[in-house]
């Protein structure tokens, strides 16, 4: 996915739409086998078609350090830096929902154009920092996005700091399979709000 979203490729809205819901639905999966991925990013997104008339677009690859969940979480500090959850940065115990917080920032990337919500540091060291010291994403319109309150609502609460507080993959995948996350009612009322 990376590739593609840094390559000449325009993905619009509605293959945005199918990727994030065939990943979610992926990651969903994986969380119901028990599996945590803990590598969740762009980078491990295989797009296969842009073509709306294909039924697979996009699958997630690269599972060397997927791990089953124990019943007291994992500690390992895995996964690529810039990507990990805050409670995995910091070597706090985790589990399914940090892949979660993963999937928010893996979405940002996918509705923007490949930007990472927290690009504007140099170094993927200082985005882990940012990220464990809670600091809040800056909405996908700051990234030149057009304005997607919905898909806004699921990254943010998909990025929330406290585990407890994220919605689970099952939920995410839920919530894109609903026909109003590609409305246009919330975005036009979005648009007389800055007017």
């Amino acid at each position: 996915m990376a590739t593609v979203l840094k390559g000449k490729y325009t993905v619009d809205k509605m293959v945005q739409h199918r990727i994030a819901l065939q990943v979610s639905e992926g990651l969903a999966y994986l969380h119901k086998m028990l599996i945590v991925y803990r590598d969740m990013k762009p980078d491990n997104v295989l797009i296969y078609s842009l073509s709306l008339s294909e039924v697979v677009n996009a699958k997630i690859s690269d599972y060397g350090i997927s791990r089953f969940s124990t019943p007291d979480g994992l500690t390992a500090q895995e996964g690529t830096p810039a990507y990990r959850a805050p409670e995995v940065i910091r070597g706090e115990t985790y589990s399914f929902k940090a892949d979660v917080f993963s999937l928010g920032i893996t979405l940002y990337a996918l509705v923007s154009g490949g930007r990472h919500p927290f690009d504007d540091y140099d170094y993927k060291t200082e985005m882990d920092r940012v990220i464990a010291e809670g600091h809040l994403a800056p909405p996908i319109t700051q990234k030149g996005c057009q304005p997607w309150p919905d898909m806004q609502t699921i990254i943010t609460s998909c990025m929330n700091q406290s585990p407890d507080k994220r919605p689970t993959s099952h939920q995410v995948w839920e919530r894109l399979k609903d026909p109003e996350i590609l409305g246009l009612r919330e975005s036009s009322q979005y648009l007389k709000a800055q007017l």
